[in-house]
């Protein structure tokens, strides 16, 4: 039976990773192999020869070897750097994961950065453990979810969620509903945790206090996403729920899910100048006014990480610059991969009604033309729909703002001729 380490013992290994986690050469534990190998997700987005977060995993070493590598089901892998990797139900010993998704497994002697731990999807005819288990590991940044962490360091991982922890060191972390079991624990918030024995330095825990929590996440999720979708900026849900971080991040989230956000001549400069993580976690936008807006490289407005799931461009009037439709179909939907639903719709600039000098509202030949080549390229014909529609006009006070969170006084505008065609996958 192992022995249970002493509160000196504890606390000399915790000032130790303190001071190791505020060096600028941080100690990696795995032992790569040699040459080194990069299992690499997001395929869509080419070889991740520039990609930031490893660089100091190549520095010193010949040209690594690149592998496409979108999901990794019950493997068994040593020794490899994964990056941006769906990883399921393997077992990974002194690996490297950079930005990946966790579900179950086994992880020992690894370096965990900005990865997502999560518990394991039940599969048909699969009985092995749905808990994650992480052993002898260093996890920096990201977060976990129902996992079994053992002799491992933790270092701003937020998150810490339901999660079994000892002989552990967390530092810059916050936890909820977690045991922790003589670990060391340092500046850290731990929300109805329970901590046995161990050493804690600069820890503030609170208790429950919203009832809100009894509600399984899915539950949660599911009133979240109803509020969004009902209420859009104006629910109230979002500023009730900040006193509980928590269930705060679970509320952005589903208002980044299923909120649509303009991006407009307008408002441009506010994409390009928002924080990256934000953008991240948008998935559905609405490209308004696109005449003005600049569609050459999609990057200044999103970051690469960006998934989104649904497109919608609109054109108004006869005069349309066509090539701003083949920017989006062509290089937007291949910058996501990740676009389910993707939608044009074009308006008259004026209303009009039976009687009028004017012939009836026409989309102009080169948007039919390019709605027809989009079929032939996207390998599915559009499903089309032609109505009435009303825009919401946004009202000039010194108050209103054109940003992409606040929405502005608005009223309703004159009904419109509507022609909208949209294109639906199964997969990005």
């Amino acid at each position: 039976m192992t022995s249970i380490p002493s509160p000196e013992t504890i606390r000399t290994r915790l000032q130790a990773f303190i001071s190791d986690s505020q060096s600028l050469a941080p100690n990696i534990i795995p032992t790569t192999l040699e040459p080194l190998t990069i299992l690499y997700g997001q395929t869509h987005l080419g070889l991740p020869l520039h990609a930031v977060k490893l660089r100091d995993i190549e520095a010193g070493r010949g040209a690594p070897e690149y592998k496409e590598c979108e999901v990794l089901l019950r493997g068994d892998m040593h020794g490899h750097v994964l990056f941006q990797t769906t990883i399921h139900n393997s077992t990974l010993r002194d690996c490297i994961l950079v930005a990946c998704t966790i579900y179950g497994g086994k992880m020992e002697k690894c370096q965990l950065t900005d990865c997502r731990v999560r518990k394991k999807a039940l599969g048909e005819n699969d009985t092995s453990p749905t808990t994650p288990f992480i052993s002898c590991c260093n996890l920096e940044g990201g977060n976990a979810y129902d996992a079994e962490i053992f002799n491992s360091t933790l270092n701003n991982v937020s998150p810490i969620q339901s999660c079994d922890i000892d002989n552990s060191l967390a530092i810059h972390s916050l936890g909820f509903d977690s045991t922790f079991g003589n670990c060391g624990i340092h500046d850290s918030k731990l929300h109805n945790c329970k901590t046995v024995g161990g050493v804690k330095d600069s820890v503030v825990e609170t208790k429950n206090t919203m009832n809100f929590r009894r509600f399984p996440t899915e539950i949660r999720n599911m009133i979240f996403s109803s509020a969004i979708q009902m209420d859009g900026l104006s629910t109230g849900l979002i500023a009730a729920l900040r006193p509980d971080s928590l269930l705060y991040s679970e509320v952005l989230e589903a208002f980044y899910r299923e909120h649509v956000f303009v991006l407009s001549h307008e408002n441009q400069e506010v994409f390009r100048s928002a924080l990256q993580a934000r953008l991240q976690g948008i998935t559905k936008i609405y490209l308004k006014g696109i005449t003005a807006l600049p569609t050459s490289d999609v990057s200044i407005y999103f970051p690469v990480g960006t998934h989104l799931t649904s497109i919608t461009v609109e054109f108004q009037g006869k005069l349309i610059n066509i090539q701003k439709f083949y920017d989006i179909t062509k290089m937007w939907l291949k910058y996501f991969g990740s676009v389910l639903q993707f939608t044009v719709v074009w308006k008259d600039i004026r209303p009009w009604k039976v009687g009028d000098c004017r012939l009836p509202p026409d989309p102009p030949e080169a948007l039919k033309a390019a709605i027809k080549v989009a079929n032939k390229w996207l390998k599915t014909d559009s499903s089309f729909f032609k109505g009435m529609t009303q825009e919401r006009k946004q009202v000039k006070t010194t108050h209103s703002n054109p940003g992409m969170f606040r929405g502005p006084i608005a009223v309703l505008g004159p009904e419109l001729e509507t022609f909208t065609w949209t294109w639906t996958a199964h997969s990005g």
